[in-house]
């Protein structure tokens, strides 16, 4: 039996010093039992190896080692008649006897510490358990409260004769897990575990290493206990054990990562997190239910929960640490930004209990000030970046944080706080607020930074620095409500709602637009320094389409007035004078445009060949309708047109030269340029094409609802409810059919499409292409043409402020015809404002006239029967009086929106001469 325990091979001893003095040991201090007898079976073994064989060195000092020159051999016999005195000498010592000491060579490098700690194996403790509960309980809590112990408790490595190193864990992760699983059988023995493994991550944390690869063995098997992270342990246990882990050098966690992974456990990214923070979260938070226990007792209670309340929300670990879903983990959970991991019901609830109360209120908003201003002023020593980000996320939730006296306190170094982290960060907080449901993001985007917006411009009527904080903040809550989203209309709440009042009415953006056009000149980030290169423009949405459109303005006049210059130094002329030929519109308008290239951006003019009369506005809009009409007509064949939409769509199977294309563009872009509203509606796609965005099914849907309906029913239909598949019902291939002057046309979808049946598994491929086919393929030589046309004229970064349900206002103007707002604005001149002639005709327009009629007057008026992108009420409307009652109809000046309106001697001659008018306003009649 003794011959199984001798070592099976020697030790190794590369690296080996000069002789060394032995090492004296008490060789069974404080063992008993089974746990003794364990100790002293390993100690033979050693000292066995030792008194036979030696270590191996020449100059070795050490009495009872082989080695040693003065050591006087012993045959095998002797060799473990010592061993045995050996065993008989150790067991003496627990009946009182003095303990002999024995000899062992360092240059074994047998773990000495280990010699003297309690070795716990799974027999041990199952001995111990059914001997005595206090001795049993004794044991758990020596041996997890030691790292050595620890360590060489649950080690596969032979301790005696091999040199441990780091490349293997050398932890029996199996028999790890069966103690821990076997403990916690004993709610009182797991109890003492608790305590033992608090003991161990404090000298952990103490830096107590008196054996460097066993204290790091320890790190891994405190991390491998299953129940690490249960709530009640993250503060007693684990935060300690990162705090430890945090201060062990890079190549020692590198060490603990490279073990974790072997054993399936993800400590990378939570450790990389805590090693960057500074100090991980403190241990005191809030409990919720004991506030009734505190506020119904004495003064003293209350003092004590009101101090919690301060200690919590004052400091942000303690406040996010507070508030963790109890299910967090914190080593991988922590790290990452998929979630906040926050219990933000929790926060709510907390928060409208605590203001339920006076005092309590009062301790928290000083509380919340606090950490406002801590967040603020970035200092503290316990700053962490995701710390940070979810206590700005909880201060948020604050309820009174939208009430005017707390907006200089509270919301203002909020803001700040938020400017001041670091880009991932913003992301994250920006991803975290997009997981709100509708009614909490609306409160925070709207009620709390929208409205600090506007009323902070409206007081300062100048851009301070804290405005732009909360620009920047909703810009993050902007990005948030389209995350996930597709579609701009979709989101939590409508764009629209980002557009601010105090931005559109207060600010000076032709300023602005100045500060804004230097910096992009100067090649400024404006990330950089986000207040020395503030500009409104930088944030579009707050813009609506109406100031949108002057800053297009302002850019169009800076670029003119750039071109003025240009063209004055080489003496060229300051003006895009086209001169058109009325019967021969198309071709002349290509003619002039590619002859006059170089003036595109010059302000335009235009003269009808023959025709007397200055452009002041009146005849380029004319020129804008004519040229639509006709390159729109079917007959003309570049576009197709939807009766029941009333939209156009790009002809596939056009015959018309790409230049013609090109010329639509460029109409369009001369339209947006100076100005001018176009009759001419496409489906939304075009725009989001114009504008570089995808498109997709969605928008398939003002094309051809029907085939866009045919689709979604194609990709819903389920064959099992429906009883038939999907190949017998819809008995397609993979093609597109169409028709061309009468001809069937079959376009395969993909290579040898006419031979793939559509089924089951393939159905979203075809729905893919068959969209991708008919919105973007099928048109792509005309629709390049016309964006290329387009481009050069409107192109650039202000158009990209635009979102395309904004650029299609802005070329088409709005459908709805508001004439109280008009009315309201309206100018006289030879007529006074509420005389009865001006009663009846307003009555006339608003309540005898039909819908065609009122965009009859308005085309009549104006030129066009769309409204301008600012609506009715901001354009300029005047009703001059001509003459008194003849048979002569109302005239109008177009360029200048003027109505010339005969004083008629009844309300019904007035109704009769204006419908005559505005049914035959074709041409200006000039010769």
């Amino acid at each position: 039996m003794l011959d199984n325990c001798s070592p099976k091979k020697k030790i190794k001893l590369d690296n080996m010093t000069s002789a060394q003095p032995a090492v004296n040991i008490e060789c069974c201090s404080g063992a008993t039992g089974p746990l003794m007898k364990y100790r002293l079976q390993e100690l033979m073994k050693a000292y066995h190896y030792q008194i036979a064989t030696g270590c191996g060195s020449s100059d070795c000092t050490t009495n009872d080692c082989r080695s040693n020159k003065d050591f006087t051999p012993l045959d095998e016999p002797a060799s473990w008649e010592l061993c045995k005195k050996l065993s008989r000498d150790g067991f003496r010592k627990t009946s009182g006897e003095p303990t002999p000491v024995y000899h062992f060579c360092p240059r074994l490098h047998i773990p000495y510490q280990w010699l003297i700690h309690d070795i716990i194996k799974l027999d041990v403790l199952r001995n111990r358990k059914q001997a005595d509960k206090v001795l049993y309980h004794d044991t758990i809590n020596c041996a997890f409260s030691s790292p050595i112990s620890l360590a060489h408790s649950f080690t596969t490595a032979n301790l005696l004769n091999d040199n441990p190193t780091a490349e293997d864990m050398g932890l029996d992760v199996p028999d790890l897990k069966e103690a821990f699983a076997f403990i916690f059988e004993d709610t009182e023995a797991a109890v003492v575990l608790d305590q033992a493994l608090q003991t161990l991550v404090a000298k952990l944390e103490k830096g107590v290493n008196t054996d460097e690869l066993a204290s790091l063995r320890t790190f891994m098997i405190v991390f491998l206990f299953p129940k690490l992270n249960e709530r009640k342990r993250q503060t007693t246990v684990l935060v300690p054990l990162l705090r430890a882990t945090c201060a062990l050098p890079k190549t020692k966690q590198q060490q603990l990562v490279k073990w974790a992974t072997s054993v399936d456990v993800d400590l990378a990214a939570g450790l990389a997190t805590w090693t960057k923070a500074k100090q991980p979260p403190l241990a005191t938070s809030f409990n919720l239910t004991s506030y009734h226990t505190f506020e119904a007792g004495s003064k003293e209670n209350q003092e004590l929960y009101h101090s919690t309340i301060t200690r919590v929300f004052a400091h942000p670990p303690n406040l996010f640490h507070s508030f963790l879903r109890p299910s967090l983990n914190l080593l991988s959970d922590f790290a990452t930004t998929e979630e906040s991991n926050l219990d933000l019901d929790a926060v709510r609830k907390t928060y409208k209990l605590l203001l339920s109360d006076e005092k309590s209120a009062a301790v928290l908003t000083k509380a919340i000030e606090k950490l406002a201003k801590s967040l603020a002023e970035d200092d503290a020593e316990y700053f962490h970046d995701t710390w940070q980000v979810r206590s700005i996320l909880i201060a948020f939730e604050f309820p009174p944080l939208d009430e005017s006296q707390h907006q200089g306190t509270l919301l203002a170094p909020l803001l700040r706080s938020v400017c001041q982290l670091p880009p991932l960060a913003k992301k994250a907080l920006s991803h975290w607020w997009s997981l709100f449901d509708k009614d909490h993001f609306e409160r925070v985007a709207l009620h709390v930074v929208q409205n600090f917006i506007t009323i902070q411009l409206s007081i300062a009527q100048y851009v301070e620095k804290h405005i732009a904080e909360a620009v920047i903040t909703l810009s993050l809550l902007y990005d948030a409500n389209r995350r996930g989203f597709t579609e701009i209309e979709e989101g939590l709440i409508n764009y629209k709602e980002f557009y601010n009042d105090g931005v559109n009415h207060h600010v000076n953006l032709k300023n602005d637009f100045a500060r804004w056009s230097a910096a992009r000149k100067q090649g400024a980030d404006p990330t950089a320094d986000y207040w020395k290169k503030f500009c409104f423009i930088n944030y579009p949405f707050l813009l609506d389409p109406a100031t949108k459109a002057e800053v297009l303005k302002y850019d169009a006049n800076q670029q003119r007035h750039d071109n003025f210059l240009q063209h004055l130094m080489q003496g060229s002329v300051s003006f895009l004078v086209l001169e058109i030929d009325r019967h021969n519109l198309i071709q002349s308008a290509l003619m002039e445009l590619d002859l006059k290239r170089d003036f595109i951006k010059n302000p335009l003019r235009v003269k009808f060949q023959g025709e007397d009369g200055i452009d002041e506005g009146g005849v380029q809009k004319e020129f804008f309708q004519l040229t639509i009409k006709e390159l729109f007509d079917a007959q003309f064949g570049m576009f197709t047109y939807n009766e029941q939409t009333h939209l156009h769509w790009f002809n596939p199977h056009a015959l018309e030269s790409e230049t013609e294309f090109r010329l639509v563009g460029l109409v369009f872009g001369l339209a947006i340029y100076n100005s001018v509203i176009l009759e001419i509606r496409f489906p939304l796609a075009v725009y989001k094409k114009m504008l570089g965005q995808p498109v997709g099914l969605k928008d398939l849907y003002h094309l051809d609802e029907a085939m866009y309906k045919g689709l979604v029913a194609l990709l819903e239909f389920d064959e099992e409810k429906e009883g038939v598949t999907v190949e017998e019902t819809f008995e397609r291939t993979f093609v597109v059919e169409s028709e061309a002057y009468g001809a069937k046309v079959v376009t395969p979808l993909k290579e040898n499409g006419e031979n793939i049946v559509l089924t089951k598994d393939n159905r979203q491929e075809y729905v893919d292409l068959y969209v991708k086919y008919t919105l973007e393929e099928s048109i792509a030589k005309q629709f390049d043409a016309f964006n290329a046309g387009f481009q050069v004229v409107a192109g650039g970064d202000v158009l990209q402020m635009f979102c395309a349900e904004e650029l299609e206002l802005l070329i088409c103007g709005s459908p709805e015809l508001d004439f109280h707002s008009m009315e309201k604005e309206c100018k006289y001149d030879g007529f006074k404002e509420g005389e009865q002639y001006i009663k009846d005709f307003w009555d006339i327009v608003h309540n005898e006239f039909t819908h065609e009629d009122r965009k009859g007057l308005l085309k009549f008026s104006t030129g066009s029967d769309r409204v301008p992108i600012k609506g009715l009420k901001d354009m300029l409307f005047v009703i001059i009086k001509n003459g008194d009652d003849s048979d002569r109809l109302p005239t109008a000046h177009t360029c200048f929106n003027y109505l010339l309106l005969p004083r008629y001697d009844s309300k019904d001659k007035l109704k009769q001469k204006l419908l005559a008018a505005v049914n035959n306003c074709t041409g200006f009649g000039l010769k």
